[in-house]
């Protein structure tokens, strides 16, 4: 290019000079591709110019996109703030909330200490209102036991209407009786003793007196009305029946009131017919709560049934006989008669059809440091109507109060009912007895919630130790 722009000045002259007229060649020549360097140039550059523009334009792109970001997050920020407000706001209610249930809390804390200040009150009040009927409850047992001797005292008088006035004006009042009773004391021949000491073996020469006493208030006896029942009134052959027949109803219930465990109940729902009888081996086991509000009504009560390869009066002679319980009882430790009202189940006499006693028996438990102590009523009689013998049991107290007096070397266990019904069954040559047994009983070792899956065990293996003892013979 130099040399081209070099030959402008020589234009005009003579190009005579071979070396002119060469360096003239060159540079038309050079003119002659000059447009095409320029050409390639400009293409150089409009290449180069295109590609900043590209970039340019990218950069703008970028910049939009970063701005439409920018304003994205600006809108987020305003939302997040205003959240952030609205959060504040709900953390100052529950804030209050929180106050305001923190000062429920404590007024609700008042009223409750308030409260237990008032129960604890109640408590004392009831413990006083408890023994003042406890009070007037052994005053009217008293009164009432002082009637029954005067009225004994005033049949055996009734010869004399003299002393038959005066025994009658002695009951205007029952202070005056009080003072009529203690000047007559020695010829009445009163003797109180909570422990007869009868020999078991003569029931002829059984005391007359036994100055014990069974609760009775779910008991319809006829002519009587009271918790406890003494032992010692004439009147015990009507206590013996209500007792008896209470008891039957219990034995015979086949309803389905009683909850039957989970093995009886598997094999019940297999049959047809004659559901509740069991069959060779089989113990069946129930449960029921008697919901009457009385005497132990929280406690559950349990039937169970088993068939037994004996006759009837064989196994009700066992169940009677003290000195063969550890045959079919492994944790007995004794069994006694204290007192014994008449021998002999099929025995009719003063107090009525039937066996009556009063028995102690005493029992080592696993895992129970002192024996367990039954002290109870027991009667057994012959049922005509249900071809079987009937044998109950419920626990004897010292007094009227109907309370178990705990201490000493064993624990007292109170029998609410102790029932057991022998009936004979059809099985073809082998003689067979069907048992059901119900107990209903409590002990001050065992809770509430485990008296129950204790006594449906125990009451299984009560019928199958029965029958293992029968065979074993």
């Amino acid at each position: 290019m130099c040399r081209v722009l070099g030959c402008f000045p020589f234009v005009g002259r003579s190009l005579k000079k071979p070396s002119l007229k060469l360096e003239w060649a060159k540079c038309e020549e050079d003119l002659d591709t000059l447009p095409e360097v320029l050409l390639a140039k400009i293409e150089e550059d409009t290449s180069g110019i295109q590609s900043d523009l590209e970039k340019l334009v990218s950069h703008k792109v970028h910049l939009k996109s970063a701005e439409q970001r920018i304003a994205l997050l600006k809108d987020r920020a305003g939302d997040t703030e205003r959240i952030i407000k609205e959060m504040s706001l709900q953390a100052n209610r529950l804030q209050q909330l929180l106050e305001e249930q923190v000062q429920a809390r404590d007024a609700e804390n008042s009223r409750l200490v308030a409260f237990e200040e008032k129960m604890m009150l109640t408590k004392v009040r009831k413990k006083e209102l408890t023994e003042e009927m406890f009070l007037i409850e052994k005053r009217i047992d008293e009164r009432a036991r002082n009637v029954t001797n005067l009225r004994q005292i005033l049949d055996r008088r009734e010869n004399s209407v003299q002393q038959n006035d005066v025994y009658f004006d002695a009951c205007e009042t029952f202070d005056e009786y009080d003072c009529l009773l203690e000047k007559r004391k020695p010829s009445m021949a009163v003797s109180i003793s909570t422990t007869c000491t009868i020999p078991p073996s003569d029931s002829s020469h059984a005391s007359e007196k036994c100055e014990l006493h069974v609760w009775v208030e779910d008991l319809h006896i006829e002519k009587f009305s009271g918790k406890t029942f003494s032992l010692e009134l004439d009147s015990i052959t009507s206590m013996l029946e209500a007792f008896t027949n209470s008891s039957i109803s219990y034995l015979i219930d086949e309803t389905s009131t009683w909850n039957p465990t989970s093995n009886t109940s598997k094999i019940l729902s297999k049959r047809k017919n004659h559901k509740n009888t069991t069959l060779e081996k089989e113990v069946f086991v129930w449960s029921k709560t008697v919901n009457n509000g009385l005497h132990g009504y929280n406690i559950p009560m349990v039937k169970a049934r088993g068939n037994v390869p004996t006759d009837a009066r064989t196994l009700i002679d066992l169940l009677l006989d003290s000195s063969r319980t550890k045959e079919y009882n492994k944790m007995s430790l004794s069994r006694t008669e204290e007192h014994v009202f008449q021998k002999g189940v099929d025995t009719n006499g003063r107090y009525g059809p039937g066996e009556t006693k009063v028995m102690r028996s005493r029992n080592k438990v696993p895992m129970v440091t002192k024996p367990l102590e039954n002290h109870v009523l027991c009667h057994a009689r012959y049922v005509e109507d249900l071809r079987g013998y009937v044998m109950v049991t419920r626990t004897v107290f010292g007094d009227s109060s109907g309370e178990l007096k705990q201490g000493g070397e064993v624990t007292s266990c109170e029998m609410y009912l102790g029932a057991s019904l022998v009936r004979e069954i059809d099985t073809g040559e082998q003689k067979m007895v069907q048992l059901t047994a119900i107990t209903h009983i409590f002990s001050p070792l065992v809770p509430l919630f485990v008296a129950k899956r204790v006594g449906l065990t125990t009451a299984s293996n009560y019928i199958r130790d029965v029958q293992a003892a029968f065979d074993s013979s």
